[in-house]
């Protein structure tokens, strides 16, 4: 998966803040399990936001984390680990 990311907690003027800077971040999804998508078709999918959270003491065999788009639903997932390809500054 590939995502453009900022720090919302420095965002003085509303997020996204153009002032702040944003990275473009490349991550790996290991062992991916429950995956719903939502009104995907043709053509790239931008998704608004998601969270990344750790449900590791919840003892879902092997899941520790759940993935899900938190402003229109359109992904949701588990995984067993999250791997961080690349960093790149834009």
């Amino acid at each position: 998966m590939v995502a453009v990311l900022q720090r919302r907690d420095l965002a003085l003027k509303g997020w996204p803040d153009k002032a702040v800077p944003s990275f473009r971040v490349e991550f790996v999804c290991d062992s991916a399990v429950n995956m719903e998508l939502r009104d995907f078709g043709h053509g790239h999918k931008q998704v608004s936001g998601f969270d990344i959270v750790d449900v590791e003491a919840d003892q879902l065999d092997g899941i520790r984390f759940l993935v899900h788009d938190y402003e229109n639903g359109s992904i949701r997932f588990c995984c067993k680990d999250i791997r961080i390809v690349n960093v790149s500054a834009l």
